[in-house]
Formats: C-alpha cells, sequence, structure tokens
C-alpha cells in the first residue's frame, strides 16, 4: 500500500500552526529572506519599501504575495496574467455543489485586481478538478463539503479549523496591500 501524499490542506496543520508562527521573529525573518533573495525578482522582498515586518508569515500566502513577483507585475503589460497566477495559486476554500466525473463545481471567492489592489469578491461558481482518471488526493467528496483549492485542482477536504487557517492568506493579501500602498 502506497502513503497518501501529504496535500497543501494537510499542511495547513503542520506549518501555518499559530504556535510555530508566533516563534517566528518577523524582522529577522524578513532580513533574511532578503540577503537570500538579493539581485531576485520579488514582490516584497526587493529594497524600497518593504511590507511591516511584524506580518511576516510562513506559509504558502506569503509565497504567493511576496516572494514571487507576480504582485509586482500587477499594473503592467502582463497585469492579467500577474492577476491569473495569485488567484490560482493561493491556497482558497471552495463548497462543493456538484460532482460530474473527476470535476467539481465549487462556490469560490476569486482574487480580484483593481488596479490599485488586490481583493476579493463574493463568492461564484468555479469548475475544479478533483480526479484525474479516477486517482485523487481526495478520499471521499460530496456536496455541501469544504475543499482546499490551488491552481484547478481541489487537493484536500478541509474541515473547520483548517478553513480557519486559511485566514492567514487573507491577512497576507492585507500586508500585500499595504505595501502596495506605500509603494505607490
Amino acid at each position: 500500500m502506497t502513503p497518501r501524499p501529504v496535500s497543501w490542506a494537510s499542511s495547513l496543520q503542520m506549518v501555518p500552526s499559530p504556535d510555530l508562527l508566533d516563534r517566528v521573529e518577523p524582522a529577522a525573518c524578513s532580513e533574511e529572506l532578503r540577503e537570500r533573495f538579493a539581485g531576485q525578482s520579488t514582490s516584497g522582498l526587493n529594497p524600497g519599501p518593504t511590507k511591516p515586518a511584524a506580518e511576516t508569515l510562513l506559509h504558502h500566502g506569503f509565497h504567493v504575495f511576496t516572494i514571487y513577483p507576480w504582485v509586482g507585475m500587477l499594473g503592467g503589460d502582463n497585469e492579467a496574467v500577474a492577476a491569473s497566477v495569485l488567484d490560482n495559486c493561493r491556497i482558497r476554500s471552495g463548497e462543493v455543489t456538484v460532482i460530474e466525473g473527476d470535476e467539481l463545481e465549487v462556490l469560490s471567492q476569486p482574487l480580484t485586481w483593481d488596479g490599485r489592489e488586490p481583493g476579493s469578491r463574493a463568492a461564484q461558481l468555479e469548475r475544479v478538478r478533483w480526479a484525474d482518471a479516477g486517482r485523487s488526493l481526495l478520499d471521499d467528496v460530496r456536496p455541501g463539503q469544504h475543499v482546499a483549492l490551488h491552481w484547478s485542482w481541489a487537493c484536500d477536504q478541509l474541515t473547520a479549523d483548517q478553513q480557519g487557517r486559511l485566514e492567514h492568506t487573507r491577512r497576507q493579501l492585507d500586508v500585500t496591500n499595504e505595501w502596495l500602498a506605500i509603494s505607490a
């Protein structure tokens, strides 16, 4: 029997627990990352206005909105691509409404870009994959269940506690918007 791989949502249990995040000293972490990523294109680690160090949280949303260069591309020639990458790469929750073969219809909140800052709008229906030829990261899926979404895939079922931990992604979006306001 092959062990089930650790999914994105399962990693929410291991990585961004408040206890672990509380042990990271934000200013030292930010400085260490600036040194390690020196010379590379990032959104929030480049010289100039920086995100408030007290808000540094080491989780997937931090990488999406700070380490990767996509936020810095918003407002440029490739803003549609950048906004799409940010929306799809962030871990988000979706409520399953319909199951059709290897696809799900889920209700989720898409990321928006208003020309000034990313945000989110009212939930809307989205089609995602949950299986490929009958193979899936999910043990079982049913309408009403909340699942973790990454790109166009449902990666795992979410407990109420795991859904709450996705608050770190929303908080990172707030920090990103603070940084964009400072950088404008």
